[in-house]
């Protein structure tokens, strides 16, 4: 496998681009690789030379945040807030929420799935292959596999039960110090292709925040197949134990009795190890799914906080108008309402299409039962592209926000992208993107000097409404 990794110049002496070859050592046996994808003798290419500058400071990083922020609110809102409060009257046609509410439109900001990000493609060789492309990182977002293995483990495990899709445990020889630098030293070390430490990725050179520098590291690595595909693999970021984890396939959505057997075993069936569904939870909250693209200033241009005592709405003639919910449902926590969001929330995939194939799906499936890697290696970046298909690239586009009543319990989710707030207290306004913690939510802006109201509207008959509140 040929892999391109960008890092900063050690000496600041020099300007101009160095390149440093290293061996790459699989910690599996590379007789299971197939020659074109991972060699025994492949290389590693390191680029040397001076980081982008950054418009921007580097940030702290999440897991900083939620520890800073139990003493104080403002560190959560401080990108949120402008002095003073916005000039104009409440009656004027101007929206006082231009600014503040770019953030929220997903469709540009991110112009991929959430559900599922499969918004792009790209060819390896001589075929094309869908591959994640979203700009911003989806806050707890997992993929539940079938074989109940943890997703972020390796893919190459022996044990079916603990076969994830993460990068097989592979290490690299490098001149890179593991250890900060002292006199004299200067003796090769091995350092892990994946995961690696976010500590690691600003030591060879990454200036951004933890999110941003484990895209760009993701942005940096290529299959051996094809040097000059633009292909990229997805990433997850951990902020509990500031990890980068590189996933070898950007497989997230497999369902129906084509993949899931239902009995998580290696020896009856061939779908479980492929069973697999996203989902996002509380307790997975300090993970990011991202693809190689993210924005490195995600945190200032994706909503990534909930807001408290909102609604979303659409400026009209002077006011800030409630959107009318696409869907409504109860839901016992604003944890919940984020977790039913998500589960509606574009996708770049035809969840009901019966005929939506991914051709690769069974050398895969063989190959992961035998630990094949060499099929594994053919199948890894599936799903293929078909264009002329039942594929389907949302661009964004899709139910990615609702409105989280703690009085009521009601879950509203809207399919139009809002350009205003409407103080609402006990509200919550949430986004597919952003935190599902509550604990996590900024205040209510109340600096924009706005008017705001609910229409009044005929009662909904969504099903859901008649359940009793539990």
């Amino acid at each position: 496998m040929q892999l391109h990794n960008k890092m900063q110049s050690t000496s600041l002496k020099y300007n101009y681009k160095r390149m440093l070859c290293m061996a790459l050592v699989p910690v599996i046996l590379s007789s299971f690789f197939a020659e074109d994808a991972l060699a025994s003798n492949s290389t590693l290419f390191a680029f040397h030379k001076e980081p982008n500058n950054r418009r921007l400071t580097k940030r702290s990083s999440r897991g900083q945040l939620l520890n800073s922020r139990r003493g104080s609110d403002d560190a959560s809102e401080s990108s949120d807030r402008y002095p003073g409060r916005s000039g104009g009257s409440k009656n004027s046609s101007q929206s006082p929420w231009i600014k503040y509410m770019q953030k929220f439109d997903i469709p540009r900001n991110h112009g991929s799935g959430i559900y599922v990000d499969l918004g792009g493609y790209e060819s390896v060789g001589s075929k094309s292959y869908r591959m994640p492309v979203g700009k911003c990182p989806v806050v707890g977002k997992i993929i539940d596999l079938g074989n109940g293995a943890d997703f972020l483990d390796p893919i190459s495990s022996d044990d079916p039960s603990y076969r994830g899709l993460a990068f097989p445990e592979t290490a690299v020889d490098s001149n890179i110090p593991t250890q900060p630098k002292t006199r004299g030293s200067s003796s090769a070390s091995a350092a892990k292709l994946s995961p690696v430490s976010a500590k690691d990725l600003r030591r060879w050179g990454y200036e951004g925040n933890d999110v941003a520098n484990c895209s760009e590291y993701a942005s940096n690595l290529i299959p051996a197949s094809d040097r000059s595909t633009k292909y990229r693999y997805p990433f997850v970021f951990d902020s509990d134990n500031q990890m980068c984890y590189i996933l070898y396939s950007a497989l997230q959505y497999n369902q129906r009795n084509r993949y899931c057997d239902n009995d998580g075993s290696s020896e009856n069936g061939t779908s479980s190890l492929l069973c697999m569904k996203p989902y996002k939870s509380a307790e997975d909250a300090h993970l990011y799914y991202g693809s190689a693209k993210v924005d490195p200033d995600w945190e200032e241009n994706c909503p990534m906080h909930p807001v408290r005592d909102a609604i979303f709405g659409k400026w009209s003639g002077g006011s800030c108008v409630a959107i009318a919910p696409a869907f409504q449902e109860y839901a016992n926590s604003t944890e919940d309402c984020a977790a039913i969001l998500f589960d509606n929330s574009a996708t770049d995939l035809n969840i009901e299409a019966v005929n939506e194939d991914f051709n690769e799906l069974k050398e895969l499936t063989d190959g992961l039962k035998r630990l094949n890697m060499s099929k594994v290696a053919n199948a890894i970046f599936s799903p293929l592209s078909n264009v002329a298909g039942t594929s389907r690239i949302s661009r964004g586009v899709g139910m990615n926000w609702a409105t989280y009543d703690k009085d009521s319990g009601m879950c509203a989710l809207i399919n139009e992208t809002p350009n205003c707030l409407i103080l609402n207290a006990g509200s919550i306004a949430l986004t597919a993107i952003g935190s599902p913690l509550e604990y996590d939510a900024v205040n209510y802006p109340c600096h924009i000097d706005t008017n705001g109201y609910v229409e009044p509207r005929a009662k909904n008959t969504n099903k859901y409404l008649d359940v009793p509140f539990e």
